[in-house]
């Protein structure tokens, strides 16, 4: 018998080749099946292993070498994927069905914790994929499909939070420029504050004798919301479309900053209209400095956009008029929206009580959030676009996506009302603060069609006649978690969503940075824990 080395052996028959986009058969997806399967068992043989201990023993000699390379390759292996076939991770083998919301029952998978280990870059299911066949990939794409498979959760995979982190840390030094400490507070950044330019007069001996003033009132009710925390997202967002759209991010930080200094200044003036006492876990900024001091300093926060705006476009007057014309446009829409939330809709919802009509009372909830959140994210993805010079599809496309986020982002903010926010453990807002307060928010409003109008009647004059006490909240809160309200919420974020970014990411590169972009997208209107 000739051995398979035998020169004079017939020459083995070629395998043939599945065809780009061709469904797999069942018995060869069975087989891709059982060799995932041994894969991972190798693989977790082979991991280093982890003791209770915490301390990591990894194996030395070639033994380590291997382990290296094995974790390259699982880095490196893209998932198969066909349209309207099944995608698998090609470290935890979980199933995803691309057009579609069927998932197949996976084969075994390793632990977390091997997966991890295996490959850094599939924290979170993220994954690069192959090149297309004869084509070398473009410098800062990622090579072929990439996906995030996010399991319907609220947690952000482990790359993202790594990277917002370190943005949080770059975004809040450029904040700190822009709003410094007493003593770092020279005679530019008092000017800054007191809006004079260089060429108008201030004695160095009058600006030092304000200074002090001016931080006291302007900048520490500011400060303290800034450094009680926040993830930042509404920069980091903005940052990330710039980057994907060929621009450089770092250099408009000044910019990125001032906007979240800008969306500080408007929680400081919300929570003196709310009367509410805490923000992100920490005592609200007028309780601290007082109400007189918290407003103005609230509104003066908004200006610190034109100071950035000169800093960072300091030639290119065209353009900073096209971004200032879009900011002032954010501003005039975030008050219209305050007002209509001011006044509320008491009228509008004893109609819907009375009627059970709850389309035009839903219908007036979703402008005041669009007014209110929806039009200053979509600014921002407008301001993005305008830097970079995008084309008008991409510039609309990305103001649709943004208007979808900052809506979205406001609805699931009622859901929390109810359910509640917590940081590390601690609450960062008294939970059901709106129906405290006799407001009509977004799950109130589909509580109209789906509470029993009885029940609904008795719910909305708890709420309407106020002084609720503790057991009148857990009841109320009850009631509509049990008929299905927040749940609806819940989905009309998602309807709000998916349209908007499926219009936008044919759009743009599929780079890393895109798939940032839409996993924190996903985060925003699915947190359940977050500040």
């Amino acid at each position: 018998m000739r051995g398979p080395h035998d020169p004079h052996a017939p020459p083995a028959a070629p395998r043939p080749q599945r065809q780009v986009g061709a469904p797999f058969h069942p018995a060869d997806d069975a087989l891709r099946h059982g060799l995932a399967r041994g894969r991972a068992a190798r693989r977790r043989r082979a991991a280093p292993s982890e003791p209770a201990g915490g301390v990591l023993v990894v194996p030395t000699g070639a033994g380590r070498r291997g382990v290296a390379r094995k974790r390259h390759r699982a880095a490196q292996l893209p998932p198969e994927r066909t349209d309207g076939e099944l995608m698998r991770c090609t470290v935890c083998q979980s199933p995803e069905r691309q057009g579609g919301n069927d998932a197949l029952p996976a084969p075994e998978r390793p632990s977390a914790a091997n997966a991890e280990r295996l490959a850094p870059e599939h924290a979170g299911h993220v994954h690069p994929g192959r090149p297309p066949t004869g084509s070398a990939p473009m410098d800062g794409q990622l090579q072929g499909p990439e996906h995030v498979n996010d399991h319907r959760t609220a947690e952000l995979p482990r790359v993202v939070r790594r990277d917002m982190r370190r943005f949080a840390t770059d975004i809040t030094a450029h904040i700190n420029a822009l709003y410094p400490d007493a003593d770092a507070l020279d005679l530019p950044g008092v000017r800054g504050l007191l809006g004079l330019s260089e060429d108008q007069e201030l004695a160095p001996a009058l600006a030092a004798r304000v200074s002090g003033r001016l931080h006291e009132t302007l900048v520490r009710p500011v400060r303290h919301l800034v450094d009680s925390g926040g993830q930042r997202w509404r920069p980091y967002l903005l940052a990330k479309v710039i980057d994907v759209l060929g621009g450089d991010s770092e250099h408009f930080a000044p910019l990125l900053a001032a906007g979240e200094l800008m969306h500080t200044g408007s929680l400081i003036i919300d929570d003196i209209e709310d009367e509410a006492r805490l923000r992100r876990g920490e005592a609200a900024a007028h309780t601290v400095y007082g109400t007189p001091v918290a407003l103005n300093a609230g509104s003066a926060a908004f200006f610190a956009f034109d100071r950035a705006l000169h800093m960072v476009l300091p030639d290119d007057v065209p353009l900073r008029c096209a971004v200032q014309g879009a900011y002032l446009t954010a501003l005039r829409a975030a008050h219209a929206g305050q007002a209509l939330d001011i006044l509320g809709l008491r009228e509008e919802m004893d109609a819907a009580v009375a009627t059970g009509e709850a389309e035009p009372l839903l219908d007036q909830v979703r402008l005041t959030h669009r007014l209110k959140s929806g039009i200053p994210v979509r600014t921002a993805f407008e301001v993005g676009a305008l830097l970079v010079g995008a084309s008008p599809r991409l510039r609309r496309a990305l103001q649709c996506f943004g208007e979808a986020i900052g809506t979205a982002y406001q609805v699931t903010d009622d859901v929390l009302d109810l359910r509640g926010v917590v940081r590390a453990g601690t609450p960062t807002k008294s939970v059901a603060e709106d129906l405290r307060n006799g407001k009509v928010t977004m799950p109130l409003a589909h509580a109209v069609a789906l509470l029993p109008r009885q029940d609904l009647a008795v719910v909305w004059h708890r709420i309407r006649e106020g002084g609720m006490t503790e057991d009148d909240v857990r009841e109320v809160i009850a009631a509509l978690e049990s008929c299905g309200a927040l749940d609806a919420c819940v989905q009309e974020t998602e309807r709000m969503l998916e349209p908007a970014w499926a219009e936008l990411k044919p759009l743009i590169p599929r780079t890393r940075q895109a798939l940032f972009i839409e996993a924190l997208a996903r985060h925003t209107v699915r947190r359940a824990r977050v500040a």
